[in-house]
């Protein structure tokens, strides 16, 4: 599944009011299935130009994967407190910005590729 795609389903579930068992159920496996997507985008080969950009994506990448990995312990500890909610949606936050640099550094790579504007 692809990141634009898990995310969606992620802050979904986030929203319902539900916060039972079956709740943090899904939400863990939306976590698992973000953390699937999120290192599956580890392959960012670029011009030179963009090297350090790429560095970077990488970076927040590897940050993002280890909250992602923290928050399923957290969840099946305090499911649906407000200090799981919060966490939650600060990396469902956080991982919207990510996929958006993701999505600029792309689109600047094809642009050159294509010659800019003219």
């Amino acid at each position: 599944m692809m990141l634009d795609q898990a995310l969606e389903r992620f802050t979904t579930t986030l929203a319902l009011p539900l916060h039972d068992a079956a709740w943090t159920v899904a939400i863990r496996q939306q976590l698992a299935t973000l953390t699937d997507a999120v290192a599956r985008e580890s392959s960012l080969a670029s011009e030179a130009w963009l090297q350090g950009r790429a560095a970077t994506l990488d970076r927040q990448r590897r940050q993002l994967l280890g909250r992602l990995m923290a928050l399923g312990p957290l969840v099946l500890g305090h499911p649906g407190t407000e200090l799981a909610l919060r966490e939650l949606r600060r990396v469902a936050t956080d991982l919207d910005h990510y996929r958006q640099r993701l999505h600029d550094f792309v689109y600047d790579g094809v642009e050159m590729e294509l010659g800019g504007e003219e």
